[in-house]
């Protein structure tokens, strides 16, 4: 998605546009927090400025993290707490992060402070589900206001190289007691919702 707001000129942030991260432009992608909110990055919100936030099963991502010795990298760009970060053994395999028991990824937190972000916020966020992206390309193109011409260029889905099909069953529980109740909130959501610019958040619209 990144790569496709790029090709079609989109004004997305990148390292130019400094905060604490000015080498790493990707870091944008992953902020734990929304721009301008309570905890979120102090840096100019553009005109018609909006968010495109993606959930996937958090069981295949992180599978998919260890199978690119991603991991311990992720952890950092997905700027989680120092805590997390010196809990992380670089020398894991994904057996080993699974036996240590806890989310140190923080991506239930991550998806609470997006999706049901407290902070009213000048901009609108479309939270979309990834596995049903491609079936909201009309959807997700109309609120980025991308031309029919930039709308070819839309990505596929590709399948996930790792997933959770070839898990062992000592595997499946462990991601079970970490990531179950975060994919029964993420399965409850519909497969587009936006969440408009400078509405508050009410307990009844929560997930």
């Amino acid at each position: 998605m990144y790569q496709f707001c790029r090709e079609v000129g989109l004004n997305i942030y990148d390292k130019w546009d400094g905060g604490p991260w000015p080498w790493d432009f990707g870091v944008y992608k992953h902020l734990r927090h929304p721009v301008g909110s309570e905890k979120g990055l102090r840096i100019e919100v553009r005109p018609q400025y909006r968010v495109v936030y993606l959930v996937g099963d958090p069981i295949n991502a992180v599978i998919s993290l260890f199978s690119r010795n991603f991991a311990r990298f992720a952890c950092s760009r997905l700027t989680c707490d120092k805590l997390s970060r010196d809990s992380f053994n670089e020398s894991w395999e994904l057996r080993d992060y699974l036996e240590h028991g806890k989310d140190l990824f923080q991506l239930e937190e991550h998806f609470d402070n997006w999706v049901n972000c407290q902070s009213t916020l000048p901009y609108p966020i479309l939270v979309v589900k990834y596995e049903q992206l491609e079936t909201v390309k009309e959807q997700v193109c109309e609120f980025l206001m991308v031309d029919s011409s930039g709308r070819n260029r839309f990505p596929t889905i590709r399948d996930r190289s790792s997933n959770s099909d070839n898990l062992s069953n000592r595997d499946q529980e462990l991601f079970e007691s970490i990531y179950g109740e975060l994919c029964e909130r993420i399965l409850r959501l519909p497969a587009t919702l936006l969440r408009p610019a400078g509405q508050k958040i009410s307990a009844r619209d929560r997930f």
